[in-house]
Order: C-alpha cells, then structure tokens, then sequence
C-alpha cells in the first residue's frame, strides 16, 4: 500500500529529497510521479491512473512551481476519488497555498514527514492485524477497513492534523 508523491517536474529534486526520507529513512514504499511531457497525453493518463489505483496515500509537492500544472490538480482529484489519505508537503506560507489544500494535513519539513511516516505505520499495523486475523477481505483493493463510520482516509487526516497541531 505506497504512497503516490506528486509533484511538477520542476521540483523534481525536492520530491526526491521527499521520496528518499520515506523510502530510506522509513521503509515506506513510494511511487514517485516521473511523469515526462514527451510522452502522448494518454500514456501519462493510463500510468498516474495505475499507480494511484496501487496506492491507499497521495503526498502532493507543492511549491511556487506547481501552479500552472495540470497533472497535480488532475491527480489529487483520481486520488479524492478512491478514498485515499491525501496530504501536502510544502515549504510555502500558508495564505500561498491553495485554499482547498488546507482541508487536508500540510507537511513542513523533516519532522513533518517523520509524523506522517509514523502515522501511516500504525495504520499499516492495523491493516496486518486485521489481514492476519482474517476479519477484512480485500484489503489489496480497499482502505476502508475501518469498524467506525469514519473512513481510515478520514482517520489518517485527523490523526496527522492533531499531531501537527493543524485543526
């Protein structure tokens, strides 16, 4: 269950920093959006569509670069529509952002990052119980594995906002 990092080409070296932490530092397996232009519109389309559908998190790299993008808005919208946690990483003001973004965590550096990792270790603790224990099917096609009404996208948001003091 990765999490899908997007970012604008132009930040390419910041999403790598992003990517390394995660995978190096946290063992969390990433799938970072290398999507280049030179490829035709629908082989861009068919592979951000295949690798968010393979992943339960979406971490988007926003900088002063991302706007004028098209691909960062159009995945954070495939990824709203599978359920899927959804957070930010960005070294920008908050009245830079974009407003819609505050609905969800919003990373600032290192330490950030680290409570975001733990955060979605101890989701993955209760989804290795839960598969071991046999009481959820489907976990490879799903995230809802949650017994309360709360989706766990919901739950994750919550958690990591209260550990980052975000309301």
């Amino acid at each position: 269950m990765p999490v899908f990092i997007s970012h604008r080409t132009a930040d390419d070296v910041l999403a790598k920093r992003v990517y390394d932490r995660l995978t190096k530092v946290h063992s969390i397996k990433c799938w970072l959006d290398n999507v280049y232009p030179a490829q035709p519109p629908e082989k861009i389309t068919g592979t951000i569509l295949t690798n968010i559908n393979k992943c339960t998190h979406l971490l988007v790299v926003m900088t002063d670069n991302t706007e004028g993008s098209w691909w960062v808005p159009y995945e954070i919208g495939v990824a709203e529509q599978g359920e899927r946690a959804i957070s930010t990483f960005s070294e920008m003001a908050k009245l830079k952002l974009p407003e819609f973004l505050w609905h969800w965590p919003v990373l600032k550096g290192d330490s950030a990052l680290d409570r975001f990792a733990q955060i979605y270790k101890q989701e993955r603790i209760v989804v290795e119980a839960l598969t071991a224990s046999g009481r959820h099917e489907s976990l490879a096609n799903t995230v809802n594995f949650s017994a309360s009404n709360q989706s766990s996208a919901s739950q994750f948001h919550s958690k990591l906002k209260s550990a980052l003091g975000q309301k």
